[in-house]
């Protein structure tokens, strides 16, 4: 009877060693099955950062007038975590790495722009070119084996020829008490014209006129591309009948353009089109209520002196 406790104690022991090792089994074959599929659960992340860089296909001779701005694209599939370098070959230092710019020109910058998750493409910018800005520019990823991407760039010794424009465009129709917006863009050979005027019916516009009072506002801007070009926009709220008629403007460099605006009534308007689109009336107009009253009293006189003759015959 003393010895029975040692059996229960040997039993259990026992016991629990049987449960314990098919769950130990179990966990190994879990372990082994999920690290053998490791890659698999990585996905796009295990390709990211192990495929070896590719160079997608991109315009690889370039060709710009001087002055103009170049743009020499490079695309990457699979970059990963690796850096893009760009240089000018035969030199050794570099003109840009990832986003920073490191040539001492102000005109040269990067612009990154990733397509998706896989693809980024890196865009070296030369703005306002020269002919020594001609030759091979290497677009190169850090750390790896891949060959460069060449990309060739010619300029132009000469500029590209435009000529002076100007032209207008906005509100033509327009009902009273609404917006009229004009928009004036003018270009001009080797610089944007330094100033664009307006006028009105022959006469100049300025914004301090009584006439156009807390109503007139007009804005000038150079947009950056291409860089030659002003426009100018003239903008009228609560338009009035007297703002219709011909507006004209005019560039510093003696250019003009203009442009008929047409405000619109459109009470009075709908009583002229109805009046218009009624037939013409051919007969003698109504007379007026005196004039019906001594014809009606007329005819009665008459009426009752026939009576009178047809009563006296009659009798006789």
């Amino acid at each position: 009877m003393k010895s029975s406790p040692c059996w229960i104690y040997r039993i259990i022991k026992w016991s629990s060693i049987l449960l314990v090792i098919p769950f130990a089994q179990g966990h190994h074959k879990r372990s082994w099955r999920q690290s053998s599929h490791t890659p698999k659960l990585r996905g796009l992340n295990y390709i990211r950062h192990h495929a070896r860089p590719i160079f997608l296909s991109t315009q690889q001779n370039i060709t710009v007038h001087l002055g103009q701005t170049a743009h020499l694209k490079c695309k990457i599939k699979y970059l990963g975590t690796k850096t893009v370098q760009w240089r000018k070959i035969p030199n050794n230092y570099p003109l840009t790495i990832g986003a920073l710019p490191f040539s001492p020109r102000e005109e040269i910058s990067i612009n990154h722009r990733a397509m998706d998750d896989m693809v980024s493409q890196w865009t070296l910018v030369i703005k306002g070119t020269s002919t020594a800005d001609t030759g091979s520019y290497e677009c190169k990823v850090s750390a790896s084996e891949t060959l460069p991407y060449i990309v060739h760039l010619n300029v132009l010794d000469k500029p590209v020829y435009i000529e002076k424009t100007i032209w207008l465009q906005g509100t033509e129709f327009v009902s009273v008490n609404q917006m009229i917006n004009l928009t004036c863009n003018a270009t001009g050979v080797d610089r944007a014209p330094e100033h664009i005027d307006w006028f009105h019916n022959g006469h100049i516009v300025h914004q301090s006129d009584p006439k156009w009072q807390n109503r007139l506002k007009i804005v000038m801007f150079q947009p950056e591309v291409p860089g030659r070009s002003l426009i100018s926009q003239l903008i009228i709220e609560f338009s009035r009948s007297g703002d219709q008629g011909n507006y004209v403007c005019r560039s510093s460099e003696k250019k003009t353009t203009s442009l008929n605006v047409h405000v619109l009534n459109a009470e009075k308007d709908n009583i002229k089109k109805r009046f218009d689109n009624e037939p013409s009336r051919t007969s003698i107009p109504d007379e007026s209520p005196q004039e019906n009253r001594e014809n009606h009293a007329a005819h009665l006189t008459t009426n009752c002196v026939l009576l009178f003759l047809s009563a006296l015959l009659a009798v006789r």
